[in-house]
């Protein structure tokens, strides 16, 4: 059973994990590459899958999922490699009303802190996670009635810290630990580290 259980008795997607990046820094397409014996990806979506019960996995193309576990596959179209197109792609699949989201390249994210945001998440605002004074727009629960505006940003081009700290958003303090997102292969040692620790 979820820890996050649904209001609905059909399993309804209310998360999704962004592994659309290209992972130029690390030398191969990020979802993929190892992390502690298995895929990158594969730390978020497991883990929030036993969360909610189902998740989506939104990609570019859908050789970026191979390996990867999910329920739903929605294909990013936009042509832009830009954040907000991920996020913009869930809303509009989602018939929920509002989606938790996360990027696969944030693998050390707890259970409890991802029930934290979804607790606190609100039908018009944008619920993200915050430490020391700096937000994660990639680790946040997005209400569906905001998808026109997030639309229209990411037709500006504006940059997603800019649009999510522009909106009315309630911020979630979190360790500094798993705002830790991975983008060069030092950051996958780091990671690496951290998990090894925990697992100790």
């Amino acid at each position: 059973m979820p820890l996050i259980p649904s209001s609905d008795t059909t399993e309804q997607i209310r998360a999704a994990v962004l592994a659309g990046g290209l992972g130029s820094r690390l030398g191969g397409r990020k979802p993929q590459l190892r992390l502690a014996g298995k895929p990158l990806a594969e730390h978020s979506t497991s883990l929030i899958k036993e969360v909610f019960g189902a998740i989506a996995l939104v990609v570019k193309d859908a050789s970026e999922a191979e390996g990867l576990e999910y329920d739903k596959l929605w294909l990013d179209s936009d042509e832009k490699r830009h954040p907000l197109a991920g996020i913009v792609t869930a809303l509009e699949h989602s018939d929920v009303d509002r989606m938790f989201i996360c990027a696969c390249d944030l693998p050390l994210v707890s259970a409890g802190s991802i029930d934290q945001l979804y607790s606190a998440s609100e039908a018009d605002r944008v619920v993200v996670a915050t430490s020391s004074g700096r937000i994660q727009p990639l680790l946040a629960v997005y209400p569906s009635s905001l998808t026109q505006p997030l639309q229209d940003a990411l037709s500006s081009e504006f940059s997603l810290i800019r649009t999510v700290s522009e909106m009315n958003t309630i911020h979630v303090e979190l360790p500094e630990e798993e705002l830790f997102n991975v983008n060069t292969r030092a950051d996958l040692e780091r990671a690496e580290s951290i998990l090894g620790r925990r697992n100790s």
